[in-house]
């Protein structure tokens, strides 16, 4: 278990998610103002953030319009290019049903090779048995290169190894650390199915 700080828990997604196959994240995903797991994701991947439209609806329509407040609507946020596992509970099925009924019911959040589940009693193990056919279907062999240059100097050499590898996944972010007083870094992702070509991108 780690403190509920953005900074600390991105700083452990982007060491242990290029070493893990998978990556599984529970807790810090709910209303609270330090539920923070979801923004501490983005962070570690140098993605924004965006409200799933459907996630949305379901918050507006089963929270008394009285009660709403944007700590609801926050449930809703996902990092960029996150996926939904499992099904949205339709808002014209649940009806009157409870809140909690419907927090039991949340879709597993999967951003890359992390799954991030809800905390709530029996929901870590229940969402763990709804992934395990994606786990077994979708292996996916990630690396994560850390360089001391600026994006703009390796895009020709990530351009090249992207083009080289007709199974790997290979693409480039700055990652911006001045506000801790160090120096920027290129984050260089390689993805893959196949392990071998995958490695010899990495190389």
């Amino acid at each position: 278990k780690i403190e509920n700080d953005v900074a600390v828990i991105a700083f452990m997604i982007r060491r242990l998610s290029p070493v893990h196959k998978y990556l599984f994240i529970a807790g810090g995903t709910g209303a609270g103002h330090d539920d923070v797991t979801m923004p501490a994701v983005a962070k570690a991947f140098g993605a924004g953030m965006q409200r799933h439209p459907q996630l949305m609806q379901l918050i507006v329509n089963n929270v008394p319009a009285h009660a709403l407040t944007h700590l609801h609507l926050k449930i809703a946020d996902l990092p960029f290019g996150a996926e939904l596992i499992g099904d949205i509970p339709a808002p014209h099925a649940v009806g009157s049903a409870e809140w909690n009924n419907i927090l039991r019911r949340w879709p597993v959040i999967k951003k890359n090779n992390c799954y991030i589940f809800s905390n709530r009693p029996g929901m870590v193990e229940a969402n763990i048995r709804s992934i395990i056919p994606t786990l077994y279907s979708s292996q996916l062999f990630v690396t994560t290169v850390y360089l001391d240059v600026a994006a703009a100097w390796i895009a020709r050499e990530v351009a090249a190894a992207h083009a080289l590898f007709e199974f790997v996944s290979v693409d480039a972010h700055a990652v911006h650390r001045t506000h801790l007083g160090l120096p920027d870094q290129t984050a260089v992702r390689v993805e893959g199915k196949q392990w071998g070509q995958q490695q010899a991108a990495v190389e």
